[in-house]
């Protein structure tokens, strides 16, 4: 099963690299939740 992490940094990128680390040992994807401009969770 892959699983995904989503994110949102905004002061000096802590969460970024706390997030980078937690994928990396996860095998996980990774998105910034500011790489986004519209999300509709209901699209199917």
């Amino acid at each position: 099963m892959k699983s995904l992490i989503v994110y949102c940094s905004e002061y000096k990128n802590n969460t970024e690299k706390i997030a980078q680390i937690f994928a990396k040992k996860a095998n996980s994807d990774l998105i910034n939740i500011r790489d986004f401009n519209d999300i509709d969770i209901n699209d199917n």
